[in-house]
């Protein structure tokens, strides 16, 4: 799915991988997501060319969100993250 952030701050939904361009946009820069729920942000994040990968505890959003917008997600708490030992350039915390 396509999922883009309106300027009314409304999100739209459709689907289609990130472009060259927004790839380009973004500089490559690798994000994480911690807590990303069913994953919208970490999608739009992803469409926007960004390296993204969404982290969070709850099994069933993970499927969900695995299911509807790809493999950018896993199931991981933050004892699982700190021993990943992966560096991103932005990491955002959802509560």
């Amino acid at each position: 799915m396509r999922l883009s952030i309106s300027a009314a701050g409304g999100i739209l939904l459709g689907r289609r991988s990130p472009s060259e361009k927004a790839q380009k946009r973004s500089g490559g820069m690798k994000v994480l997501e911690v807590g990303c729920g069913l994953g919208y942000f970490t999608y739009a994040l992803a469409d926007a060319g960004f390296d993204v990968r969404g982290r969070g505890y709850l099994p069933k959003a993970i499927a969900w969100a695995r299911e509807h917008y790809g493999p950018y997600y896993a199931e991981r708490t933050l004892a699982d993250l700190k021993a990943e030992d992966t560096r991103y350039d932005i990491v955002i915390m959802n509560s």
